[in-house]
């Protein structure tokens, strides 16, 4: 339950900085756990797979978090859909 009491904490926070909702993946495994922020989620079931994938390739090589126990994706919400229209024109994108 503190895990997902750390996620919301996190996703709030982003949100109130950032003025609108990034998709995050949060990943929790024996050794430790990280954070990704995706800077870009495909459109389609097909396209946001693929990023998944991407993201889930990213935690193994790069992060040091052991067996996987967790994983959470948190995409936006709602109420939070309409910052789009105050999105920043320049986000650095990261594709696979």
């Amino acid at each position: 339950m503190e895990e997902i009491k750390e996620i919301i904490a996190n996703a709030k926070q982003h949100m109130l900085r950032d003025g609108y909702h990034k998709p995050m993946v949060f990943a929790k495994g024996t050794s430790g756990k990280a954070a990704v922020v995706l800077e870009i989620f495909g459109n389609t079931a097909e396209e946001r797979a693929k990023d998944m994938m991407c993201v889930g390739a990213m935690v193994a090589d790069r992060q040091n978090v052991g067996e996987l126990e967790l994983v959470v994706l948190v995409n936006k919400l709602g109420w939070a859909e309409t910052w789009k229209l105050c999105r920043p024109k320049t986000l650095s994108v990261l594709r696979c």
